[in-house]
């Protein structure tokens, strides 16, 4: 399996993953499709139109004429669509000249297309089996109208005549090129339809002749009935005009030099070149952000100290209070619900600041007994280590009860700091909880949900702004969480010390000492002792299977107590063999409860976010909204140990904007139902777009990415078990025609172009 491959497949879905968009015209109705299917004519046979690359998906259905095997359908789409043909249980074959009837072969299919656009409402499609060759060539490269218009020139220019548009029954090449293929299947003993099958994997890469002989002895039959065509002269080996091949070639060299131009003026992939927009935006921006000194860290240490050092003064029926540290902070009540705060430097204030507090008693709120509660912080703040001068910090939030339980609105939070400044506003959630005073302090509140609903942000350093909003829309209940319970508990016991060894009252090394505890099943578990004395055990499980104890911090050591040991509390003993005296620095013994809510199954379905990011100097700009749909979140099986992934529909829209260039845009799509990932794709700078569709397995090993230019050039990518497949299945065209196949030399994908020069993808 060549890395390479794998390697260049995630770079192109990786970049697939960048955004999403599709555009469609508006429906139209059309007054007929219509035409003729012969291969002798296939009279009262069955008829069906489906889109391209869609046959279970049934626009109409109809049933050629039972005289003159023609039909007639209304059709309302939009498109390129097939039209197939078969016998059914009623269909014959009728001789145009004769007139004579014969059976029909039960598995013939022929197929001919037509790309329907609301500039025409009259479409003639004739059917029959050259008409098939086209519709072979169309799909192998692509399907869409451009791969359709040429593969009927190209079939149209073999054989001598337009296979979809002229009737067979009054063109005498036509007619005569279909008895010739007839001949062929009874000189082979062969059905039509394999004879059919066989010149199609012949001409869909668009040249005749090349893949074994049957173009061969098509011609030969043909020669032989004289039927004066391009493909019979030629011996059934017709290749597209050598000078329309060199100038696809040259368009298409043109066309991907021109990309890797515009991808170099974004960013310097190769870094060979100069600094392309990002690059250079990403310097000025990381010069400009490496000395800032604005410190969100520090405003919440602070903030929580602050208001910490406020709720002691509370408790403790004090109007002022003060906590000494590497800097003193004094906070003074000034009414009833207002504080001030001080923080002094070497006895000097530096900084300063007010909070308000809800307006009711604190020590005698409850989760169930408030209406609304306000609280702002408004002052300023230490920067960042060793830095000069304080940051502005604003809090202002409501909390409101509701029958759930509480919801809570950040009106702002913001942080400033000469040209720089953070704020967070209109940030909402709410919770749904359940309260009873009668239980533990640590049992009292029990959490059905907890949901954000979303908020806005806006950043800005010198010369650059960043804007931001995030809203999720949709929330949706889990049956797999809500079955498995609303909340959970683990508990972490840890146990750490340090320990010195004495022999004969000189201080030694621990060497084997250990410290023993016995859980509930009566085993018993060692913790070692480090030569230098230290111990450290972390048990993580149910407070049940430590052995009965306060809060299951009973610690035995065993058995063999004839051993020197030292009791480091009532319950707790070490042991070692080489000590005469074990002396205790220091011990430790805590359960920590970690409580995991499931959130009543409520989970994000749908969320977006909408940002930019622009330089104010230079009007350079970049932009975009992701907006994510997860399908399945209300089924998925989210238990601890399950294998089901989640489905995803996905599509980020972006574009940037550069000084004195045209706006560049990026849409791509995602989705993966359950079987499939699927993938859409669009660019567009100046006169450039491209457009791409990816479709994968579920395990993204097998698939094809097609991606089409605004120039007629064609790019597919196979994949078959992880690796591309490169050669014929990975084939470049332009209108149709190939121009190349993607290829792989000394581990890098290249084009190999048809005149044998090479073209690298990287």
């Amino acid at each position: 399996m060549k890395y390479i491959s794998k390697s260049l497949v995630s770079t192109l879905l990786a970049g697939l993953l960048i955004g999403c968009g599709s555009s469609s015209e508006p429906s139209v109705s059309f007054s007929n499709i219509s035409g003729v299917a012969v291969d002798d004519l296939i009279v009262d046979g069955d008829v069906v139109v489906y889109p391209v690359g869609h046959p279970n998906n049934i626009l109409k259905r109809g049933k050629t004429d039972a005289s003159s095997g023609a039909y007639a359908l209304e059709l309302s789409h939009n498109g390129v669509v097939v039209v197939e043909v078969t016998c059914g249980t009623t269909g014959k074959m009728k001789n145009p000249q004769t007139g004579q009837m014969r059976s029909c072969e039960q598995d013939l299919k022929l197929h001919s297309a037509a790309a329907i656009s609301s500039k025409v409402s009259k479409v003639t499609v004739n059917v029959s089996p050259v008409t098939d060759f086209v519709v072979a060539q169309m799909n192998a490269n692509g399907g869409d109208k451009v791969a359709l218009e040429a593969a009927q020139k190209n079939i149209g220019e073999m054989f001598g005549f337009d296979p979809i548009g002229e009737n067979p029954t009054k063109h005498s090449n036509y007619a005569a090129t279909i008895d010739s293929i007839r001949k062929l299947a009874d000189d082979q003993n062969k059905t039509m339809k394999q004879i059919v099958e066989a010149i199609n994997d012949d001409l869909e890469d668009g040249e005749a002749g090349d893949d074994g002989e049957i173009a061969f002895e098509l011609a030969k039959v043909m020669k032989k009935e004289n039927v004066n065509t391009k493909f019979a002269q030629n011996d059934g080996v017709v290749k597209p005009d050598a000078s329309e091949s060199k100038s696809d070639i040259a368009v298409t060299k043109d066309f991907f030099n021109e990309l890797r131009t515009q991808a170099m003026s974004v960013v310097d992939y190769d870094k060979n070149g100069t600094d392309g927009f990002l690059d250079t935006e990403a310097k000025d921006l990381g010069e400009i952000l490496k000395n800032e000194t604005l410190n969100v860290n520090i405003v919440g240490e602070y903030a929580v100290g602050i208001i910490k050092d406020i709720l002691d003064a509370i408790d403790n029926n004090q109007t002022t209070h003060t906590e000494s540290g590497d800097r003193t902070v004094i906070v003074d009540k000034k009414s009833a619900y207002v504080w001030d705060y001080s923080i002094t430097e070497n006895g000097t204030e530096a900084f300063s600041g007010t909070v308000s507090l809800p307006e009711q008693t604190i020590k005698d709120i409850t989760p169930a007994n408030f209406t609304t509660l306000v609280a702002k912080f408004d002052g300023t703040l230490p920067l960042k280590e060793n830095a000069s001068g304080s940051q502005n910090v604003k809090m202002d939030v409501l909390l409101t009860k509701t029958s759930e339980g509480a919801s809570v609105h950040v009106k702002e939070l913001s942080i400033a700091h000469d040209k720089t400044s953070v704020v967070l506003s209109d940030l909402k959630g709410s919770a749904s909880y359940a309260y009873d005073a009668s239980k533990p302090e640590d049992e009292s509140l029990t959490a059905n949900f907890i949901q954000f609903d979303g908020g806005k942000i806006v950043g800005k350093v010198d010369g650059y702004q960043l804007d931001g909003v995030l809203k999720i829309s949709e929330y949706v209940s889990n049956t797999s969480i809500k079955d498995d319970g609303w909340e959970k508990k683990d508990y972490t016991t840890n146990i750490n010390g340090q320990l010195f060894c004495f022999d004969n009252n000189q201080r030694t090394s621990i060497s084997s000492g250990v410290v023993q505890y016995t859980d509930k099943h009566s085993v018993t578990h060692d913790i070692n002792i480090s030569s230098d004395g230290y111990f450290r055990r972390e048990i993580i499980g149910n407070i049940d299977d430590l052995s009965e104890g306060s809060g299951g911090n009973a610690m035995n050591v065993g058995p063999d107590y004839s051993l020197p040991y030292y009791t480091l509390s009532d319950n707790i003993k070490v042991i070692d063999t080489n000590c005469t005296l074990i002396k205790k620095q220091y011990m430790e013994v805590h359960v920590r409860s970690d409580r995991e809510f499931y959130n009543s199954g409520k989970l994000p379905k749908k969320l977006s976010f909408t940002g930019s990011i622009k330089n104010t100097k230079t009007s350079g700009e970049i932009s975009g909204e992701v907006k994510v749909d997860w399908l399945n979140a209300k089924s998925i099986n989210m238990i601890k140990g399950s294998k089901e992934k989640p489905e995803v529909e996905a599509s980020i829209n972006g574009k940037i904007k550069m000084p004195s260039r045209p706006e560049m845009t990026l849409t791509l799509g995602y989705k993966n139902p359950s079987q499939h990932n699927n993938f859409t794709f669009s660019y567009a700078y100046d006169a450039t777009t491209i457009s791409g569709i990816g479709a994968f397995d579920k395990d993204m090993q097998d698939g094809k990415v097609t991606l089409t230019t605004h120039e007629g050039v064609k790019f597919i990518i196979k994949v078959e078990k992880g690796d591309i497949t490169y050669g014929d299945d990975s084939p470049v065209t332009r209108n149709g025609r190939r121009v190349g196949t993607l290829e792989e030399r000394e581990s890098v994908p290249v084009i190999k172009y048809t005149d044998g020069t090479f073209e690298s993808l990287l």
